[in-house]
């Protein structure tokens, strides 16, 4: 009975310890059910933070006040240390506690069990039992067995549900991160430009990292330079350099990887110090910006907001935060690139335009017109120096200038004043301020700004060695609609302005001086030379000149070419039947007449074996009417005997037709033929192409300026874009009669045949292929398009 009893309080117990929804409830759980099931006053349960000391996680208090027992404990306390050495329950008491006791000193206890919590070989903490009630029973050796018991229930729940906790606590933990990293990864991202990421790393990393302070430096040749500040950061750190070995960022770059320092003593701290604009520095962290292994700078934060100083957690975060900020960092140096790419071309497109035509109202209005295309604005202007005053030439937008418009007049006003500065001048109205320092500017810009609506102005002067020529002007309703490279892009478009409407300006004054005076100073140098330099010069000339005329050289032209088949044909089914049998894939080479595929016969079959059997029956009733009924009956059965022969051979040849064989020798093209198999095809359908690449053809685009050269025979090289390496031979078969536009050049369709045995080139490729035309002088291959051109002109300039 006793054992049935014991059996079951075990089980309620373990019901009540498995039913706990966390780890807490577990641990109070055990406490109140070890209370109850041992008629122990006080229960408490010591669990190990480490090697040497235990820590108070539950307690069931009923005699004992929670201030009389200890929150911590060592383990080496004399009835902790005999409880665990003898891995058993102990019964102690009657004792007044002593100082090393967990309860405090003094308390008197008159009985007490203390048992081990083990799981497995591992001891997790104990249990403590504790009666202070002189007047109780005391604990027997009973209690000490259940107790034990229930501990070794014990340890495995807590374990089981610490283990648990822990788990979600990670999940919770990893969960929280990637959230910070998510949400860093979409600020990070949101723009492309650096100037306005800079900012959002540090200002980010500083509040993911709960740091006071953060700063962004990136590699820029030699150097590692500081781009961006956040927090207690002077201003003035931007733009400094650091990579000297005993600073912070030389010693991330040498070590290369994160850096930590905790100690405020440490001497690459004073040096960052120097840049706070107040405090002290605690601790930091300075990790390496990479992408793709590539150094792109460094990461640093200083001071944790709340205090203390930064632990692994925070160094493995900022990690994580680099890893998405070099990303965003380098797509927004890719896209910089770009940027400075398109505006390198767009300036190099404009420069050909102002330098294209030596017409001074052309040169100005290309000018003005031409700056839309590098530099937003709203109103564009140019006004050159006459005696002494600018004056507006010309508009962009507008054909001419009309100096009646009261608008024009006065932004003719705003550029003279601006001119007669002779510097650079950049005004913008921000909330309702001039940003200048002069009264004088203010005062006009304000009733300028009023008047006209705009918001910014800038003003450029257009000068040369020979002095002011005049001022380029621009206007916008943005203020400051101007960037650092815009200015610089402005700059450089002035001086190509400036050269060319100084050079349309001597065109205008004194025609053709720019051709007669180089060649009268070449002349004049040819004579100063001494007399055996000259006869050096014109021999070589003359040994040049009888190279050019005497030396041959094969005349070649050249064009685009595409590789096409010399041949294609369709292999069709001759009946109707359902796809059995595919013998070809794209791209395999078949013969003429090889069976491609094989269509289901079975109906044909059976027809043809029934035309047979007819056939054997009639041959057999021929012979039985011979001798029977006469001549006139097997004449009959003669004529039935043809038309089953007639049958047999029709329904051969329908069974041979079930085979769909290739028209011509060649390769297939038709893609992913297995996937027919199955399918019906009808009589005259198409099964699949296949194209004769054997010799192959190539049309070769020749311009209309070259055909003139091109006969049918002519050898022909071909490199085609698959083998840069390999030259291919073939001759010109034919050249077409009608000429096509292609990229906007009238050219002529040559076609010639190539040798294909080892079936590289093939059908769509795409080359460049040069005809050989014949031998000509040297002299003739070189100078042939200028003659030309100069034959056109004049034969043009001709009445």
């Amino acid at each position: 009975m006793v054992e049935g009893n014991l059996e079951a309080r075990i089980i309620d117990f373990a019901k009540a310890v498995c039913g706990a929804g966390d780890y807490r409830s577990a641990l109070s759980i055990v406490a109140s059910e070890i209370s109850r099931r041992v008629r122990a006053e006080n229960v408490l349960i010591w669990l190990y933070a480490d090697d040497k000391t235990l820590y108070r996680e539950a307690t069931r208090l009923s005699t004992l006040s929670n201030n009389a027992v200890r929150d911590v404990v060592f383990a080496d306390s004399p009835i902790i240390r005999r409880a665990i050495e003898s891995n058993s329950t102990q019964l102690i008491g009657p004792y007044n506690a002593p100082p090393e006791s967990t309860v405090i000193e003094g308390t008197a206890v008159n009985s007490e069990l203390v048992v081990p919590l083990s799981d497995r070989s591992r001891n997790i903490g104990l249990v403590e039992a504790i009666n202070l009630n002189k007047d109780s029973t005391g604990f027997d050796a009973g209690d000490a067995s259940l107790l034990q018991i229930l501990a070794n229930l014990s340890s495995v729940a807590i374990v089981a549900r610490r283990e648990q906790e822990q788990l979600s606590s990670g999940m919770l933990h990893a969960v929280s991160r990637l959230t910070q990293l998510y949400d860093i990864s979409q600020s990070f991202n949101s723009t492309i430009d650096l100037a306005e990421l800079f900012p959002i790393i540090c200002n980010r990393t500083a509040t993911v990292i709960d740091a006071e302070s953060s700063s962004l430096w990136l590699v820029e040749k030699q150097e590692m330079v500081c781009r961006e500040v956040y927090g207690r950061y002077r201003r003035e750190l931007i733009g400094h350099a650091e990579t000297d070995a005993g600073t912070v960022v030389g010693e991330t770059l040498r070590d290369n990887a994160p850096l930590l320092i905790s100690s405020p003593s440490d001497s690459r701290l004073a040096q960052r110090i120097a840049h706070l604009a107040s405090g002290n520095i605690e601790s930091l962290i300075c990790t390496p910006v990479k992408y793709d292994n590539k150094w792109l700078g460094v990461l640093e934060v200083i001071n944790k907001r709340a205090g203390g100083k930064f632990g692994q957690s925070e160094v493995d975060l900022l990690v994580e935060i680099a890893a998405q900020a070099a990303s965003s960092i380098r797509n927004a140096q890719r896209h910089e690139a770009e940027r400075k790419v398109k505006e390198l071309q767009a300036l190099l497109n404009t420069s050909r335009e102002i330098i294209s035509s030596l017409d001074l109202d052309r040169v100005l209005a290309v000018v003005v017109n031409q700056v839309a295309t590098i530099i937003p604005f709203d109103v564009c202007a140019i006004a050159l120096v006459t005696k002494g005053e600018y004056e507006i030439n010309a508009i962009a937008g507008e054909t001419e200038v009309n100096e009646k418009d009261p608008k024009v007049k006065q932004l003719n006003e705003i550029m003279n004043w601006a001119g007669q500065s002779e510097a650079e001048v950049y005004v913008s109205e921000v909330n309702d301020e001039i940003d200048s320092s002069r009264p004088e500017t203010v005062a006009k810009f304000k009733h300028h700004f009023e008047a006209s609506g705009m918001k910014s102005f800038y003003a450029l002067p257009l000068t040369d060695e020979e002095g002011p020529l005049g001022l380029l002007a621009l206007e916008s309703k943005t203020p400051r609609f101007l960037t650092q490279a815009h200015l610089e892009l402005l700059k450089i478009f002035a001086g190509q302005a400036t050269v060319a409407i100084r050079n349309a300006q001597l065109y205008r004054q004194v025609p053709l001086i720019g051709a007669l005076q180089p060649l009268a100073a070449k002349k004049r140098a040819f004579q100063a030379m001494p007399k055996f330099k000259r006869l050096a010069l014109i021999g070589g000339i003359a040994a040049v000149l009888v190279i050019l005329i005497l030396v041959p050289l094969n005349l070649k032209v050249s064009g685009s070419a595409y590789v096409m088949p010399t041949r294609t044909a369709t292999v069709d089914a001759e009946v109707d039947g359902i796809i059995d049998q595919i013998n070809f894939r794209e791209g395999d080479l078949v013969p003429a007449g090889a069976v491609v595929a094989v269509l289901r016969a079975d109906e044909h079959l059976l027809n043809l074996n029934q035309a047979k059997a007819r056939y054997d029956i009639l041959a057999r009733e021929i012979t039985r009417s011979q001798a029977a009924s006469g001549a006139a009956a097997a004449q009959i059965e003669r004529v039935k005997l043809d038309q089953a022969q007639r049958e047999i051979g029709l329904y051969q040849t329908k069974l041979e037709q079930t085979q769909v064989r290739a028209p011509i020798a060649g390769v297939i093209v038709t893609p992913r033929l297995e996937e027919k198999r199955g399918r019906f095809i009808k009589r005259g359908e198409a099964f699949c192409e296949e194209a004769n690449v054997n010799p192959i053809i190539v049309e070769i685009a020749v311009s209309e300026s070259d055909i003139g050269l091109v006969k049918p025979g002519q050898e022909i090289w071909i490199k085609a874009n698959a083998f840069p390496e390999r030259k291919f031979i073939g001759k010109v078969t034919r050249i077409s009669p009608q000429a096509s536009l292609e990229q906007d050049e009238r050219v002529f369709i040559v076609r010639g045949e190539v040798e294909n045995t080892s079936q590289d080139l093939r059908t769509g490729m795409l080359g460049r292929a040069k005809i050989l035309t014949g031998s000509r002088s040297i002299g003739f291959v070189l100078l042939r398009d200028p003659a030309r051109w100069l034959q056109k002109k004049i034969w043009n300039w001709m009445p």
